[in-house]
């Protein structure tokens, strides 16, 4: 019986998440989130949700407090059960902070430490830093390598944030028997 409510709970996710999808696409975050606080609290693919609207919405804090909740355990370690998009979610939310090294660390995580390479959204990331790195004059460049902590004002040219969907469960098999 529980693997039957599983399977109707992650359909009633999906469908909500596709909802939000449409939403975000009208570019309309707002009642995108407005939808997901009815819904309730306490799924991670709901919560990632939650942060990318906040992001787009420009509540960066927020969407931060969000996905750091969602991707690590403690202060400083990343949940080995993190998605690649929920890293890469918190590292544009980091980014959008003005945080470059924290954003650059998670993507260090995500590329180095976990194996994960030409990810789409660590690509963008990586693209906008490289851009940003690459107009600065000689003297700010060295800066730039030096002090991470500098506040960086990175522009990304892209919408923030990648939504994720459970993953689909296989419908049991019916065996029929002759006899």
């Amino acid at each position: 019986m529980q693997h039957k409510t599983q399977v109707v709970q992650q359909a009633t996710v999906t469908a909500l998440l596709q909802h939000v999808a449409q939403l975000l696409e009208q570019d309309n975050p707002e009642q995108a989130l407005q939808l997901l606080d009815r819904a309730a609290a306490g799924d991670s693919y709901l919560d990632n949700a939650r942060g990318v609207c906040l992001m787009r919405m420009g509540r960066i804090k927020d969407a931060v407090f969000v996905f750091r909740r969602l991707a690590m355990r403690g202060e400083y370690a990343v949940d080995l059960r993190a998605s690649p998009e929920l890293i890469t979610n918190f590292a544009t939310a980091l980014l959008l902070d003005h945080n470059l090294g924290g954003c650059r660390g998670l993507l260090f995580e995500l590329e180095q430490e976990r194996g994960v390479r030409n990810h789409p959204a660590a690509n963008r990331l990586n693209a906008c830093i490289e851009r940003y790195r690459a107009k600065l004059g000689f003297w700010q460049r060295l800066w730039f390598s030096a002090r991470e902590d500098y506040v960086h004002e990175v522009a990304i040219d892209f919408p923030p944030g990648d939504l994720t969907m459970p993953p689909q469960s296989p419908e049991p098999a019916v065996v029929h028997q002759q006899g």
